[in-house]
């Protein structure tokens, strides 16, 4: 087995109550009680040693004070430090076997770094060894069960198995939840009132499918219906094919309008190339012609008879004609606007084309095809049959607008694409149905397998955390015992029920009396024994786990017994905790006594702080010296006691 560590010196320098450098020697005893009465600086030996083994360089007792804000810098240093320039230290070294190991941790700055040899030391702490009075009543009545839990394991050192024990229980919670939450139902019940009219309140494959029939298809088409609400059945098939044949008889008047559109564009568009031609006739000389050069008529057969007479009529009518002529600097583009505007003439006439359909009476379509053809040829082949096309299209759509007024009369905003819409949002809801209700089942089983796996895990860990328990609780009673007297009823710590869901907690419970059995011990015993019971189990825990740094410090844990039980404290350290360092402070000289008749002298030593001096510190007088020449030298006055 390793040597464990132990204090070999502490030196308190500038830090809380002691300003001039103070030192205690450990090499030859180990122990040390210091009596002092309130206010002249015992505690501060408690202080430095909390400093030196903390973490982030504070003092948390301080901080406990003001609303568990910890305690910084200022705190620490003692008053009149900075003003003699006296740096804040904690001087200290270990003795581990013959190894001795130095260091010290600065209390003032920023920068409090603990120091590797006392973190070395700490890493044997498993359970905090640092006891004072004022906290043993908090452990009894304050702590929560899974306060008390969450320490005893750690010092028990099953910490990384409870956090599985708790994130499966936290995960349970949670999955339960999710299978029992009815969130994603009720969003879904609220779509399915919604799209339905408030007739359907709750999915039911047939209640929605008779209003799909009843309200939705037959306004259209009383005929059809659905016999199954899915994607495969022959009635929304039929849907399908309905809302084609609609689009294409919507989408043929859209047709019809944009070649109408495109087609008088590019009427306009041959009309100012005729002018340009046109403009020949009356340019300042231009020469003669026999015959027009757009219909070839004859000069002599116009109504004008000749090119002079020509001319004089273009002169006459030429304010008739002075609109063209504002528009001369747009002609120059003219033939890429035509070429533009017969483009767009033949791609837009594939598209009504497409909303033909095949049985259109009097092959229609066939000859609108024929006419598409030819406006491609155009205008390299002759113009096509303009005139039948567009009558038949004419015809088309009366009739067609005819159709649509009809279904509007009948069924208001009633088509086969809203109805056809209106069923894919309801096949959608009955998707979402569906997955909500696999995700409530899934979550449900997977809530019920954990539920089987927790309770293994928990009952593992349970029969783990009961036999440490068990193993603590004797100890913990022989202390008690030895405080308490043996005719006290012993104290049991006790886990919850195993079919308990929350295992995180732990119970100190005491058979009172025959009428009151496993009772909480904060409401029936003393205050000196609800200290005991405290006392007992960190003194206990301290002794069987800390073997590696068996040092405890306690600080005026005497407070609330009377003189026989102060006298079996002291027996107590000097009995069951030899083999423990043991630093003590108490402003309780009874006590004191008691501890310099009972401890080994070999092990201890005893120290008295007679005065406070604010230029130096705590004042202390050797054990030796008898009470009645201290009370004289106060009396006196004097400061300067022997040392």
């Amino acid at each position: 087995m390793a040597d464990p560590t132990l204090l070999h010196s502490l030196t308190l320098e500038g830090f809380r109550a002691y300003l001039r450098s103070k030192t205690f020697d450990f090499s030859k005893k180990p122990c040390l009680a210091i009596f002092a009465p309130n206010g002249l600086g015992k505690s501060s030996v408690i202080d430095a040693l909390e400093f030196l083994f903390s973490d982030n360089g504070t003092l948390d007792r301080l901080g406990q004070r003001t609303l568990n804000n910890q305690a910084g810098p200022a705190a620490l240093a003692q008053n009149g430090a900075q003003t003699v320039g006296i740096a804040p230290v904690i001087k200290f070294s270990t003795n581990t076997g013959k190894v001795i190991a130095d260091g010290d941790r600065k209390a003032s700055g920023n920068q409090r770094p603990i120091h590797a040899a006392a973190a070395a030391m700490k890493a044997g702490f498993v359970v905090a060894p640092i006891i004072r009075g004022y906290t043993l009543r908090t452990f009894v009545e304050e702590h929560k069960s899974e306060n008390r839990y969450s320490d005893v394991v750690g010092w028990l050192q099953l910490s990384p198995l409870v956090e599985v024990q708790k994130n499966l229980r936290l995960l349970r919670r949670e999955i339960k939840a999710a299978a029992e939450s009815t969130t994603e139902q009720l969003r879904l019940a609220g779509l399915l009132r919604a799209e339905t009219d408030q007739t359907v309140l709750a999915w039911e494959d047939g209640a929605v499918i008779d209003f799909v029939n009843a309200i939705i298809i037959a306004p259209l088409d009383p005929g059809l219906a659905l016999a199954t609400l899915d994607v495969t059945d022959v009635g929304y098939v039929e849907v399908g094919k309905r809302v084609e044949a609609e689009e294409k008889r919507v989408g043929l008047a859209d047709a019809h309008a944009a070649e109408a559109d495109e087609r008088g564009k590019a009427g306009g568009t041959v009309f100012r190339s005729v002018w340009k031609e046109a403009e020949k006739l009356f340019a300042e000389g231009a020469p003669d012609l026999d015959a027009c050069p757009v219909c070839a008529t004859a000069i002599g057969d116009t109504a004008a008879g000749s090119m002079p007479a020509i001319r004089d009529l273009l002169k006459a009518h030429l304010g008739d004609l002075e609109s063209y002529n504002d528009a001369k600097t747009s002609l120059d583009a003219a033939e890429a606007t035509a070429t533009q505007a017969h483009s767009r003439l033949v791609a837009r006439l594939p598209g009504m084309i497409n909303h033909l359909s095949d049985d259109e009476p009097d092959g229609f379509k066939a000859a609108f095809i024929a006419y598409h053809a030819g406006i491609v040829e155009w205008p390299a082949a002759d113009n096509p049959d303009v005139a039948t096309i567009t009558a038949e299209l004419e015809v088309l759509l009366i009739g067609l607008d005819q159709e649509i007024v009809g279904i509007e009369e009948k069924q208001g905003e009633h088509t086969w694409v809203k109805a056809k819409a209106s069923i894919d949002r309801l096949l959608k809801i009955r998707t979402e149905v569906a997955l909500a209700t696999r995700n409530a089942e899934t979550l449900s089983a997977l809530h019920d397998a954990l539920g089987t796996q927790a309770a293994l895990v928990s009952g593992k860990i349970r029969e783990k955390v009961q036999s440490l328990l068990d193993t603590l609780q004797g100890p913990m009673n022989d202390i008690y015992k030895e405080i308490q007297g043996e005719n006290a009823r012993p104290i049991r710590l006790e886990l919850p029920a195993e079919d308990d869901t929350n295992q995180q907690r732990m119970q100190l419970v005491i058979d009172f009396a025959d009428d009151r059995q496993s009772v909480a011990p904060g409401g029936y015993l003393s205050d000196s024994q609800i200290h005991s019971v405290a006392l007992a189990l960190r003194l206990a825990a301290i002794k069987k786990f800390n073997g590696a740094a068996p040092l405890i410090a306690l600080d005026d844990v005497v407070t609330s017994y009377d003189a026989d039980h102060r006298r079996a404290i002291g027996a107590l350290l000097a009995k069951m905790l030899t083999d423990c360092q043991i630093i003590l402070v108490t402003h309780d000289e009874r006590f004191f006594n008691h501890l310099k008749d009972q401890l080994a002298a070999k092990d201890g030593q005893f120290m008295r702080i007679i005065g406070l001096d604010p230029a130096f510190g705590p004042r202390f007088a050797d054990h030796e010296v008898t009470d009645g020449m201290i009370v004289d030298r106060w009396v006196r006055g004097s400061r300067q006691p022997t040392k």
